[in-house]
């Protein structure tokens, strides 16, 4: 039977946090899944709350630590957020993320391509 063609045991709407571990465990019981996403797979989480939050709030911290550098003897600096190179750091740090869970619905017949 093709990818795609004949009964499933569970449609699952939604490759977040809840969609993901949903259709895993049902492939990892046997069943057959047909997993629907129309954005981005992992969901808001991954790639427009928590994630890119937490990298941004991570920069928040760090250019606020070197405006109070005078408090540990150094020259005081004004760093400024560069929209691009903050756009670069949140994909670095969402990219560990995303591929793992890539691998885990190969191994499990997940992804389809």
């Amino acid at each position: 039977m093709k990818k795609g063609e004949g009964v499933y045991n569970v449609v699952v709407i939604g490759a977040g946090t809840a969609g993901l571990v949903t259709a895993a465990g049902t492939a990892g019981l046997g069943g057959r899944v047909a997993l629907i996403e129309r954005n981005l797979m992992g969901g808001d989480c991954l790639n427009f709350g928590c994630v890119p939050s937490k990298a941004l709030i991570s920069s928040a911290r760090l250019i606020q630590q070197i405006r109070e550098s005078e408090k540990w003897g150094l020259d005081q600096l004004e760093p400024q957020f560069a929209k691009t190179s903050c756009k670069k750091f949140c994909d670095r740090y969402r990219q560990p993320c995303r591929g793992s869970q890539d691998q885990r619905r190969r191994e499990r017949s997940l992804f389809h391509q």
